[in-house]
């Protein structure tokens, strides 16, 4: 965040394996509450693997 406008998280999400995926909106650095897009992925490994793989 402070110095590139575009990041990637990757979390777990729960005990459930399931993922978090967060990226921030370049357009809305001045916007804390809509600066992140936040999804939360629970299919098998390998389709959350490319999945994240597509975002980065």
């Amino acid at each position: 965040g402070l110095a590139n406008k575009k990041t990637v998280t990757v979390q777990a999400a729960g005990k459930d394996q399931s993922v978090l995926l967060a990226t921030t909106k370049p357009r809305k650095q001045n916007k804390p509450a809509a600066l992140l897009h936040r999804s939360v992925m629970k299919k098998e490994f390998r389709r959350m693997a490319k999945a994240v793989q597509n975002q980065v």
